[in-house]
């Protein structure tokens, strides 16, 4: 993002913002290979820092953003297998919900945390799998918001790094990313 026309990054270096079509149902994907690994990885962590590029509550709320480890599309379609956070215009609560996903059966559970749609106002989200990869507990923030232990991707199952973000209505929405770091301790 150039910052002399955007002045909210001029505090933060290496900005990405990508824009979704104006059309309803269009999206954007941000992904390495969807099939650079399968299954759930033993002792991985994945970290990112993600913040809205709209200000309004009401372009908040007609968004479905979804952010970690997925197969996807850049249409409305749900990933078929992942781990990842997810905020959608379907959740009521306009919180973040923690999923996991194994072949279309998906498990995605409430954190209780707010998604921020403040402008320049980044979330640092975090997930963790276990030595067995039986388990991942996910972080906002760096607090514990619960851990999931159903759905968990299965080894046949393939997915990659992704940030996904499609629009409910007829206008175009924006979502920055600024960190993102995957680590694998073998």
């Amino acid at each position: 993002v150039n910052a002399a026309t955007d002045a909210s990054n001029r505090d933060r270096w290496g900005i990405f913002q990508t824009t979704t079509g104006a059309t309803i149902g269009s999206g954007n994907y941000l992904r390495l290979d969807p099939n650079a690994m399968a299954g759930t990885p033993s002792n991985m962590t994945v970290e990112f820092d993600h913040g809205p590029s709209n200000t309004a509550a009401a372009d908040g709320t007609q968004t479905t953003v979804r952010i970690g480890l997925m197969t996807g599309t850049t249409t409305s379609a749900d990933p078929t297998d992942g781990i990842y956070f997810q905020y959608a215009t379907t959740t009521t609560a306009g919180n973040w919900f923690r999923c996991t996903q194994s072949n279309n059966a998906v498990t995605c559970e409430d954190t209780g945390v707010a998604r921020t749609l403040t402008l320049n106002t980044y979330q640092r989200f975090k997930f963790v799998t276990n030595a067995a990869g039986t388990s991942v507990e996910f972080f906002i923030d760096e607090v514990s918001v619960g851990t999931n232990t159903t759905n968990l991707p299965a080894s046949t199952r393939s997915h990659g790094p992704a940030i996904s973000m499609h629009t409910a209505t007829a206008t175009a929405r924006a979502w920055k990313m600024d960190y993102y770091q995957i680590k694998r301790n073998l």
